[in-house]
């Protein structure tokens, strides 16, 4: 019946999943064909096992492109194209087929109705939940569920995937190759359909896919979509779709706009003139577009093919990381890159006071600049005015509104994140070029390392820790024993928040273990009041071997400390990262926390996937992640309250044993490790008292 045209980079669970559906759940034989960028993940073998018609390129080149080739591959009348992270629900085609009958002729735009697991705002989008990952997917759900809430066809709606008619598509060429790699390329589409006098735009309301969202744009070099249409059209997106195909809608009010310009064409705004003289002004187009524009679009995150990268050996960058320290800490792969890229450059970094600590021995870094989180008026000027365009390239790792601003503020050259919402769009227009900043389902260190992408340099994952001979000297002296001599496990207790707390009778369990296999427990912590006293109150009932220096070591310090202990065991914290980073084996406690976003970042891992999967107890390379049990982990939230001092059941409940057989799991079962049940060593502190 239909050709369906899918492109996919290197998304193999996901386009597996995809193609499954469409054979699984359609009514009617249909042709797929696959555009495959690069392949290497095992796409490419994976389609030609298949027997599946397929293109392939070496790199990405973007979704106009693709669309563009595959269609001309097709040999039915009708098209639909799809993207790879969808899956199509039991009827989607009879749906379909049941509308083009219904609408009488082919100059048409059909649409499915999506189901994702955040609509964004967007009413046309049902929001349901049935999973992030094909990992965690519930297909049994989903098959009960997905009709269950209503959705009617919605006359002047658009949305994915689109049905079109082949000889319609010939005729209004396609995707337009200046809106590659494909940022409101869609926009642009339903556009010249409405000019070659098309107006049935029609949202099918029982043909439906379920959407994972978006899993390929964080990747790649967004263009500015939104600006090239209007340069092109002269009017908005959001007027097109408000004035134009809002008015096929049964009882919509009539447009003034389109009344008085019935014609083909849109009328062009006074919006839009005021937005093309802006661009002009700015001198930002259209040279910009054209000097930035790649045939062959898109980077394969860790490499750049194209030797032409977008700036030339900058003196200075700025590296604006205003968050807490694990942001801070986890934006050295990112700083480690640019020196390596640029090794005569300075680079300066922004924190907020109290989060420099753990750069203070980075030897990538020129200076640490530090801010209160919040200053005063003239503390913030002078800040400013020190920044106002010192430096030639400014980057921000983070979406919040403070750290673009200061971007904006320091760089000739701009570069940031947006995460595609509507609140965020703004944010576009202070940054030369952002890269995809997601929330839930990609590592911190992958989505950092897409504003190196951007930069069209090499991407370097080592998240760096360092000190300097000053600082062995002090811990040698802190310790009461030859730090080169014995066998020692660094326990960090308490971390900044309580909902990531473990149990204080675990840990007392575990350091009579350690005790009892000859490893001492040296316990660490910040010089906060409150959290010394929890670990002086925990200490008391360990074992009468345990070292604490909680307090007493600053951050590097407490760096080298880890580098030389057998094992490290600590809850989320920013020591926790530390650790398994300098190689130290790690057992790291989760619970309300999303391993796949938080979980720390193992030395020696350049994968350009995820190292941890949302749920289960899992070891890569010298770390075990170790996940408290529940249905509802990890539920992402500030604790069973719901704020940040309470606890969470999940590491309430965690066994010792748990946390015991991960050490044993590290050391490969070593012959010197006790495998009897746990004896108290002293029973006057075999247990801390209750309540």
């Amino acid at each position: 019946m239909f050709s369906i045209v899918i492109p996919t980079w290197n998304n193999l669970e996901y386009l597996k999943l995809c193609v499954d559906s469409i054979r699984r759940h359609s009514q009617s034989d249909h042709e797929i064909i696959i555009h495959i960028n690069d392949g290497s993940d095992g796409t490419l073998e994976w389609v030609k096992a298949q027997g599946i018609k397929y293109s392939h390129t070496a790199k990405n080149i973007g979704i106009c492109l693709a669309v563009n080739h595959l269609v001309a591959q097709t040999s039915r009348d009708w098209v639909l194209y799809m993207n790879d992270d969808m899956v199509a629900c039991p009827g989607w085609d009879t749906a379909f087929a049941d509308a083009i009958e219904s609408s009488g002729t082919d100059l048409a735009l059909f649409f499915s109705t999506m189901i994702q697991p955040d609509n964004g705002r967007n009413p046309n989008i049902i929001k349901m939940n049935f999973g992030t990952t094909p990992e965690n997917f519930d297909e049994s759900r989903f098959l009960r569920e997905y009709l269950s809430e209503a959705g009617p066809d919605i006359e002047g709606g658009e949305a994915q995937p689109t049905l079109f008619h082949r000889k319609w598509w010939m005729m209004v060429g396609g995707y337009s190759l200046e809106f590659s790699p494909g940022m409101s390329s869609d926009d642009d589409l339903l556009m010249k359909f409405w000019v070659a006098g098309c107006r049935h735009f029609r949202i099918v309301g029982s043909s439906r896919f379920y959407h994972f969202s978006c899993k390929s744009t964080g990747r790649i070099r967004r263009n500015k979509g939104g600006r090239i249409f209007v340069m092109k059209w002269g009017i908005t997106q959001k007027e097109f779709k408000q004035h134009y195909l809002g008015s096929l809608r049964p009882g919509a009010a009539p447009s003034k706009l389109a009344a008085r310009h019935p014609g083909l064409f849109p009328l062009t705004t006074l919006s839009g003139r005021l937005r093309r003289a802006a661009y002009g002004l700015l001198g930002e187009h259209p040279l910009q577009d054209i000097e930035l524009w790649d045939s062959e679009p898109g980077q394969v995150p860790g490499h750049t093919d194209n030797p032409a990268t977008v700036l030339k050996d900058p003196r200075r960058i700025l590296v604006v990381v205003t968050l807490r320290i694990g942001d801070v800490l986890l934006s050295t792969p990112v700083i480690r890159s640019l020196h390596l890229a640029w090794p005569q450059a300075k680079i300066d970094v922004l924190v907020f006071e109290g989060t420099e600590g753990v750069l203070l021995r980075n030897p990538d870094i020129n200076r640490v600049i530090t801010v209160p989180t919040r200053p005063g008026f003239w503390q913030h000027l002078r800040l400013i005015l020190g920044l106002f365009r010192r430096y030639d390239v400014a980057l921000t790792t983070l979406l919040g509104d403070r750290p673009t601003l200061y971007t904006w503020i320091a760089g000739k050259a701009r570069f940031g994140m947006q995460d595609g919402s509507k609140k965020e769009h703004w944010k576009q227009y202070l940054l030369t070029r952002w890269a995809k900043f997601e929330h839930v389902d990609s590592h911190t260190v992958l989505t950092n390392l897409g504003v190196v992408d951007l930069l069209g340099i090499m991407r370097n994952h080592e998240v760096v820790v360092a000190w300097n001979p000053s600082d062995e000297i002090l811990v040698a002296g802190a310790l009461p024993f030859a730090i080169g001599t014995e066998t020692f496990a660094v326990l960090h207790m308490s971390p900044k928040f309580s909902y990531k707390m473990w149990h204080q009778n675990g840990w007392i369990e575990l350091a009579q273990w350690l005790e009892v296999n000859g490893i001492r427990a040296v316990l660490t912590g910040s010089n906060d009041p409150a959290e010394m006293a929890y670990v002086e109150q925990i200490y008391r009932f360990m074992p009468p071997g345990t070292v604490s220096l909680a307090g007493k070591l600053s951050l590097a310090e407490n760096a080298y400390l880890i580098s030389r202990a057998k094992y490290y065991v600590g809850p989320d914290t920013a020591l926790t990262h530390m650790a398994a980073a300098l190689g130290t084996p790690t057992v790291a406690l989760f619970g309300p926390s999303n391993p796949v976003k938080w979980g720390p970042w193992p030395k020696g891992y350049e994968d350009t996937r995820n190292p941890y999967r949302t749920r289960g107890t899992q070891r890569v390379n010298n770390v075990v992640l170790v996940q408290g049990g529940g249905d509802c982990v990890p539920c992402m939230e500030e604790g069973c309250d719901r704020h940040n001092a309470s606890l969470s059941n999940c590491l309430q409940n965690l066994p010792a044993a748990s946390v015991i057989a991960a050490i044993r799991r590290l050391s490969g079962e070593e012959t010197g490790l006790d495998q009897s049940p746990l004896v108290p060593v002293n029973k006057r502190r075999a247990a801390l008292p209750l309540g």
